[in-house]
């Protein structure tokens, strides 16, 4: 009698046609020819990678002390991440294009912390798993390349994983909007996003508009998540994604959000029946038959894929451990004490959408204690207009301070004091002291799984 993990593994192997997750992989990759060529074009690499005298590594990853490039080379970079990105959407020399691509971008990523979006996290995800999926066998180029392909079938996880993904994004992305601002006070939205809007002449910034946008909001990103579960409700799904993310798009534009509302309506393809995609197709060549393509032997397969026990077994392990990391890690905020929003610990890599207006006037002063001197540090003019993001970002004012304390040592400027001032407004609170204005930064280390204890609570009253 088959046990549970063998009628498990026999689902996970399940043979599906591969359409549904290639026509993704097509959609997706047209989305990282414009991360690589739009997003990274001249001017942005000139003020992000080039321009500012410090670069934020990402705390867990300063050992690997990234070389910093010219700009020709970054250009060489970049333009080799977009030729990547053009294999992957033809499925050209796939694997060997997802790993260049992965490569680059890994790069770029960790290189600047101070430019993470949680789109970038996504893009990250979803070409490792084409990595090791099978998501070349159609439609890609490699069918004229080659007189014979081995099959344009695939097991069923490699869908089932990017769904599950996915589905949690938008998920969690409505989970976090369950709080006390955005369902009471209609804040950001009210004080932030709809206050500079204008249709048809006529300004958004209204509170009734505010409540009507902010719960629209909410109430999409958590039915999406439940309808997609369905293959009933997924037509309806995708309708209030669309809606949504139309939203998105106007609220935001693109200056921040750049391709995410793109991204977030690419992956309903992978909810229809995983061969609609080649019956679609079929049809069009059927009424244009000189768009064909040339014939290619391939097989269609109906019966369950030959795999090896421990590449199953391997598969199996590969999945929980995914599932596992990508429902804990977003919950890691809770373990931190006081309001994640006004802290930012442990908010990142956890689908926090634009839930926070926090607004920082800050100063670090250094102070010779030989002479008793203080100066304002101008960190204004030196970093970027991502950079400056510091003043929100505790563990970014602490690498950027020992930057400083390193500098003024260099001087000859012997153990320098570094503090901060600093006040903060979340959501259209009065301001309040955010930073202990006490602490010598030059002396301390941030602590990257423990709470930073000169960040002061947030008062609520």
């Amino acid at each position: 009698m088959p046990s549970k993990r063998d009628d498990l593994l026999s689902q996970l192997f399940k043979p599906v046609d591969a359409s549904s997750l290639g026509m993704f992989r097509a959609l997706f990759g047209i989305l990282l020819l414009f991360q690589a060529y739009w997003v990274y074009a001249p001017g942005f690499v000139l003020e992000n990678y080039i321009k500012p005298i410090y670069h934020f590594p990402f705390s867990l990853f300063e050992f690997l002390r990234l070389p910093r490039l010219s700009f020709f080379q970054l250009m060489v970079l970049f333009n080799c991440m977009g030729l990547a990105a053009l294999g992957i959407t033809l499925g050209l020399c796939f694997r060997a294009s997802c790993a260049v691509f992965l490569a680059t971008f890994l790069y770029a990523f960790l290189f600047e912390k101070a430019l993470f979006y949680e789109y970038n996290y996504i893009i990250l995800l979803v070409t490792f798993i084409f990595l090791v999926s099978d998501a070349h066998r159609w439609p890609a180029l490699n069918t004229l390349r080659v007189k014979k392909v081995r099959s344009q079938t695939i097991p069923y996880w490699q869908v089932l994983v990017l769904r599950f993904l996915f589905i949690l994004i938008y998920f969690y992305g409505g989970l976090w909007k369950l709080n006390a601002d955005w369902l009471l006070h209609a804040e950001p939205m009210y004080s932030r996003i709809l206050s500079k809007k204008i249709l048809f002449g006529a300004s958004l910034h209204n509170l009734g508009l505010a409540y009507l946008f902010s719960y629209a909001g909410v109430i999409i990103n958590l039915a999406v998540p439940v309808f997609l579960l369905f293959r009933r409700t997924r037509l309806t799904a995708f309708w209030l994604a669309l809606v949504f993310n139309l939203m998105n798009y106007y609220l935001f534009k693109l200056a921040d959000v750049r391709i995410f509302p793109l991204l977030m309506m690419a992956p309903f393809v992978l909810f229809v029946r995983p061969e609609a995609p080649r019956e679609f197709w079929d049809k069009l060549f059927k009424r244009f038959p000189k768009l064909k393509l040339p014939p290619c032997k391939i097989k269609i397969s109906t019966d369950p894929l030959v795999y090896p026990a421990f590449y199953k077994k391997a598969v199996l392990c590969f999945l929980s451990v995914f599932a596992v990391i990508q429902i804990l890690v977003p919950l890691r905020h809770l373990v931190y004490p006081g309001e994640a929003r006004w802290t930012f610990e442990g908010t990142r890599f956890a689908w926090r959408f634009k839930l926070t207006a926090k607004d920082v006037k800050m100063k670090i002063i250094a102070t010779d204690p030989a002479t008793g001197k203080s100066s304002q540090i101008p960190f204004e003019h030196e970093l970027s207009s991502y950079q400056v993001w510091l003043d929100n970002v505790p563990d970014m004012l602490v690498q950027y301070t020992h930057y400083v304390r390193d500098e003024l040592i260099k001087m000859g400027i012997k153990d320098p004091v570094i503090t901060v001032e600093a006040a903060a407004s979340l959501n259209g609170r009065p301001y309040q002291t955010f930073i202990d204005p006490t602490v010598n930064f030059a002396k301390i280390e941030y602590p990257p799984f423990s709470h930073a204890r000169w960040i002061l609570p947030l008062e609520t009253k």
